[in-house]
């Protein structure tokens, strides 16, 4: 799981594209994505893809690593869109794209199966129709303890197969 607020993850990435502070490449699937990669911990890769509107912000998906899965590695997803831009089906596009720029990143570096997945609060109705239009049906269910919410987990492999080797 993403352990943060990911509104307040657009917001102050917002501020730091104003500033000058970071770097945005084009996506390699997508003409209206950015991606900006950093490493905002030691050894702890972020993965960031926005939709500007002009040089604003108006949706974010970001990919960070969580912990391992029968022994596979693991990027949490987690998406906003501006509350200005809502209802547009933006949340599906940003999500959406960075699975499939992230897919296809580490299937371009030979990169083994791993896994990408998004907890959603079971009271986040759009939410989930976003994640079960990305991931599929829901392979968990469970309890936030952050804050007593009840969640839903989607989940999906990327990466290389086997048999693609």
């Amino acid at each position: 799981m993403i352990p943060v607020d990911l509104y307040k993850t657009l917001l102050q990435f917002q501020s730091s594209l104003d500033l000058g502070v970071i770097d945005l490449n084009p996506s390699f699937n997508s003409r209206e994505v950015w991606v900006h990669y950093d490493e905002p911990a030691e050894n702890v890769k972020r993965y960031t893809y926005v939709i500007l509107e002009g040089r604003k912000v108006i949706a974010l998906a970001a990919l960070t690593p969580a912990d391992p899965l029968n022994g596979k590695a693991v990027m949490a997803l987690g998406y906003a869109v501006h509350e200005d831009h809502r209802g547009k089906g933006l949340a599906k596009k940003i999500a959406g794209a960075a699975v499939k720029e992230f897919d296809f990143g580490i299937r371009k570096h030979k990169i083994p199966l791993m896994y990408i997945e998004a907890s959603v609060e079971v009271r986040n109705v759009a939410s989930n129709v976003v994640s079960k239009s990305i991931f599929g049906e829901i392979v968990q269910t469970g309890i936030d303890h952050r804050n007593n919410e009840a969640i839903n987990l989607y989940r999906k492999f990327v990466g290389i197969r086997p048999f693609e080797i």
